[in-house]
């Protein structure tokens, strides 16, 4: 099976996006017999892939890369409909997976569409320059899909009631674990010089992550507990 593999959010920073994406293409390599091919469309250039054992690079415009703003964004989505159907033509690819919440919105072969969440349609403040794709262009999209995933069951939900996605075809594909930071056979974890006891703040400092109530909660019981606040 040939994937053509969105790769538009590798090295647009530390995010999670960003590390979905490589951790997700980490895993169809380690499937090994699974793809025979996995043509990898990227914009930015990344020590972390390489031509071969499964892959092949095809590059794109560095214009179309995420996290360069509103005119990447309207850039690479006219790409997206025009040049990228010729481009999977071409290679004779069999699906298209993206991590991220883009795809065709006419499409001759299975799209498979990985949403993280519904931020800018949610919260539109935090977002404003996606409000109107996630409002009038995503939910086209993912109806089109063969198979949308969310990573969460709260995630699915959200996408069946405010995209009006059959639920038959939103599937929950929790997240896996970086291996830098966890392991899944208990192997000791690397020295990050935390304190004994703690409680555990993972996240950007956006409004949403309500990270001050976190910080003014904390500061009413630091004194009663043994424990640090870690951010």
């Amino acid at each position: 099976m040939r994937i053509a593999f969105n790769g538009a959010f590798l090295d647009a920073g530390h995010h999670g996006t960003g590390t979905y994406t490589r951790g997700l293409l980490r895993g169809l390599i380690a499937l090994g017999e699974a793809a025979d091919d996995i043509m990898f469309f990227y914009a930015r250039p990344s020590d972390e892939i390489r031509d071969g054992c499964g892959v092949r690079l095809r590059t794109t415009s560095k214009f179309l890369g995420a996290g360069g703003g509103s005119l990447a964004n309207a850039s690479r989505f006219i790409w997206t409909q025009a040049l990228l159907p010729l481009r999977l033509q071409r290679d004779k690819v069999d699906v298209f997976l993206s991590p991220l919440a883009e795809g065709m919105l006419c499409s001759a072969l299975p799209q498979v569409i990985i949403v993280n969440d519904l931020i800018p349609l949610l919260y539109p403040e935090e977002c404003p320059h996606l409000y109107l794709y996630f409002k009038y262009i995503l939910p086209s999209i993912l109806r089109n899909a063969r198979r949308v995933v969310a990573i969460s069951e709260h995630a699915r939900r959200d996408i069946v009631r405010h995209f009006g996605v059959p639920p038959e075809n939103v599937a929950v594909v929790y997240g896996g674990i970086e291996p830098l930071y966890f392991s899944a056979n208990g192997a000791q974890p690397p020295n990050l010089s935390l304190p004994e006891s703690y409680f555990l703040f993972v996240g950007t400092f956006s409004p949403r992550k309500n990270l001050r109530t976190i910080i003014q909660a904390f500061a009413q019981i630091h004194k009663e507990i043994p424990h640090r606040l870690v951010v």
